[in-house]
């Protein structure tokens, strides 16, 4: 365990927020809060047009919370 919780979960709040600085970075955005919701919004419509088998296979790559929102 590390000193603020389990490592795994440290871990991906950490990778959550690489995500959401290089979203907010790349579209020269000031709000994180607008581009995590523009990344769930554009998660959820990759979703609708994949099959059952590319969801599990396109979220087995994702970090923990982004797949959770996923």
């Amino acid at each position: 365990m590390s000193a603020k919780g389990l490592q795994v979960i440290d871990h991906t709040v950490q990778l959550t927020h690489e995500w959401i600085n290089e979203l907010v970075g790349r579209l020269d955005w000031t709000s994180p809060h607008d581009a995590l919701r523009l990344m769930r919004v554009t998660m959820t419509a990759v979703r609708d047009h994949l099959s059952h088998e590319e969801v599990a296979q396109f979220s087995a790559q994702l970090p923990l919370l982004i797949r959770g929102m996923f």
